[in-house]
């Protein structure tokens, strides 16, 4: 969303001056970060870390992001799908467990304890492995 608006025609100066405010405002815009366990997420890049880092895609991340803010509980399919793929009426079981897949693996190249448990068809945890 924008944080200001500046109608034609307008001054130069006016313009730098928001520009000045808004750099000072930077604070505002930093990188947000959710941790659980050994794992971070960062936003700012879309990348998850551990003793490694790597890259997520956008549906990754977003699936990643609901793991950690419900971490501990049992999702389910049906769950997943409202939240990281609304409006597309042909994602199934397959896609959340394919993505499911993706996640396991980059958890693992990372070098995380952390874990998805759960199979294709039933619901989804993020826990930490002992």
């Amino acid at each position: 969303g924008a944080d200001d608006y500046l109608t034609k025609p307008f001054a130069m100066k006016e313009l730098l001056a928001r520009i000045r405010a808004m750099t000072r405002r930077k604070s505002d815009y930093t990188q947000k970060q959710l941790t659980f366990s050994d794992v971070t997420l960062s936003s700012g890049n879309f990348e998850l870390k551990c003793e490694n880092t790597v890259s997520l895609s956008n549906k990754e991340f977003e699936l990643m992001q609901l793991l950690i803010l419900n971490a501990g509980k049992d999702l389910d399919n049906n769950y997943i799908i409202e939240r990281v793929w609304p409006d597309n009426e042909k994602a199934d079981e397959n896609i959340v467990y394919l993505y499911i897949s993706y996640l396991r693996g980059k958890l693992e190249s990372v070098a995380s304890r952390t874990r998805i448990v759960g199979d294709k068809g039933g619901s989804y945890c993020l826990v930490r492995a002992s």
